[in-house]
């Protein structure tokens, strides 16, 4: 994952604070956005989609704690607290909220950027192995083969790449930025969306053919989509 070219959201009322981060990351090569609340970091994290939010705990509207609680009833985006607070007990409660990481104010800019890196290379997906399997489908990556109870599955090359990303976590939900960072690097035009709405169409298509109980994706509306073994499609 080229991690520079991440969109980050900044969630946070300071505003010399927020703008002294926005001109680092900016710098570093980063797409930044902003919040002043947390009722505007809601919205944004649910319109924009960012690949890591930078969340301060002291916010009005709603505070960070609040803020993280509604993020994930909804997403798996990964959050970095930004607090004063320096306790033990408030670091396990950010963590066990959901928080992928914490960092106390003030911090040095540079083991800022260390730490989002950090978290956006763990959050990135990763292939554990060069055959995975799921239910009867079996991909092969080092022959670059998709079979199914043990029958060959022909698809085009970004079919595989899209199938093996999905079934690298069976059951969760990848958003199109998802899909597009991994399958389709090299986009950058406005049209990436509408190559991850075709190919999809065209893997499901092929996935259909299988008999029951094959694999199937499914569209989780404003989401993204995913990968379910053995369901109804939605």
């Amino acid at each position: 994952m080229n991690t520079g070219a991440a969109r980050i959201l900044i969630a946070d009322d300071d505003d010399d604070a927020r703008r002294l981060v926005v001109k680092y990351l900016t710098v570093k090569g980063f797409h930044v956005s902003t919040a002043e609340d947390g009722s505007e970091a809601c919205r944004r994290v649910f319109s924009e989609d960012p690949d890591l939010v930078l969340l301060d705990v002291n916010m009005p509207e709603l505070d960070g704690w609040s803020v993280l609680q509604e993020i994930r009833s909804a997403s798996l985006v990964p959050v970095i607290m930004l607090t004063v607070l320096d306790s033990a007990r408030d670091k396990v409660r950010g963590l066990a909220a959901g928080a992928d990481d914490y960092i106390t104010k003030p911090f040095d800019l540079k083991e800022l950027e260390a730490r989002i890196r950090a978290v956006l290379r763990r959050a990135a997906p990763q292939y554990r192995s060069e055959i995975q399997t799921v239910g009867n489908l079996t991909i092969d990556d080092k022959a670059k083969e998709v079979r199914f109870n043990d029958v060959a599955i022909s698809l085009s090359p970004k079919e595989y790449d899209l199938l093996r990303l999905l079934a690298s976590a069976p059951g969760r939900v990848f958003s199109t930025r998802e899909i597009l960072r991994v399958v389709w690097p090299e986009r950058v035009d406005e049209s990436g969306p509408e190559d991850v709405k075709k190919y999809v169409y065209y893997l499901r298509n092929k996935l259909r053919e299988l008999p029951a109980p094959g694999p199937i994706v499914r569209t989780v509306r404003g989401f993204g989509y995913k990968l379910e073994i053995g369901n109804e499609e939605g």
